[in-house]
């Protein structure tokens, strides 16, 4: 379904600047883990806290 004044086009490349962010956003997180020694880079996983067991 296209909403009211936007084509099938206009919609694709508005979902396709969202991946891009959502791509961006995610590689941040990544080289943020990176520098600060987090395991999250290594395995996928990040570590637990305190807050996480609460």
């Amino acid at each position: 379904m296209v909403c009211p004044g936007e084509s099938a086009a206009e919609l694709r490349a508005h979902l396709d600047r969202l991946e891009a962010d959502r791509s961006m956003a995610r590689l941040g997180f990544t080289l943020y883990d990176l520098a600060h020694g987090n395991s999250i880079a290594r395995t996928g996983r990040r570590p637990q806290s305190g807050a996480d067991h609460a």
